[in-house]
């Protein structure tokens, strides 16, 4: 109750960051049945720290920016994962500002913990609602939209490049092929460029076999 109402600003406070940061560390087990009232000391706690961090919703593209806040909206991705808490708000602030918040020293890294945490929404299995579930897949497939839409941008990025092998290895082969088509055809340059050239070797290393050969096929043209 003494935190009710500021959310935002402990967020974002040198102090209070880490105040939130402890209590989403006491964030245990799986979120209550929709309409089920909790009984549990652990339920009550979810409860009432789901109805504190529904307060940054609106806030979170300031927080990513900022030096404390971004350390709390990483923490609320490990510790409520949005296919299991409604918490896709969170990934729904990175959709159509991937290019200026994918950029950003602290914005980067919230979308590498946003992959880190959910992968690219084929891993969301073992859910107890529905809605929350299809929620936070569309989410991240608007995501991962808008990265690949600024994929050759991002990968030669000193930060941007970071979203985008944080993308190859957390994907799926699907997806994980989407991003290799999008930068073969520069792949030649990319190997030659300080950022980007780690993503190359993310490629190479997570790619199929007839991907890699055409990489290869690339190069050797």
């Amino acid at each position: 109750e003494v935190m009710k109402g500021r959310a935002q600003i402990l967020s974002s406070d040198t102090y209070g960051c880490r105040v939130v940061q402890r209590v989403l560390e006491s964030c245990v087990g799986m979120p209550l049945e929709q309409g089920r009232a909790p009984h549990t000391a652990e339920e009550k706690l979810m409860e009432i720290v789901i109805q504190f961090v529904n307060e940054l919703d609106g806030y979170v593209a300031d927080l990513v920016l900022d030096q404390n806040g971004n350390h709390v909206i990483q923490k609320m991705l490990e510790r409520l994962p949005p296919h299991l808490h409604d918490t896709a708000f969170v990934v729904r602030a990175f959709v159509g500002r991937i290019r200026d918040l994918g950029r950003h020293c602290y914005g980067c890294r919230v979308v590498q913990k946003i992959f880190e945490c959910c992968g690219d929404g084929t891993r969301f299995t073992n859910d107890p609602s529905a809605i929350t579930r299809v929620k936070a897949i569309e989410a991240i497939d608007a995501l991962i939209k808008d990265v690949l839409g600024y994929a050759e941008e991002l990968v030669t990025d000193q930060y941007g490049n970071y979203i985008i092998q944080h993308l190859i290895i957390n994907s799926n082969r699907g997806n994980r092929s989407l991003v290799v088509n999008v930068l073969v055809p520069r792949v030649a340059d990319l190997a030659l460029q300080k950022f980007s050239s780690n993503v190359v070797e993310k490629m190479l290393s997570h790619a199929s076999e007839d991907e890699r050969d055409r990489i290869i096929e690339i190069w050797c043209a």
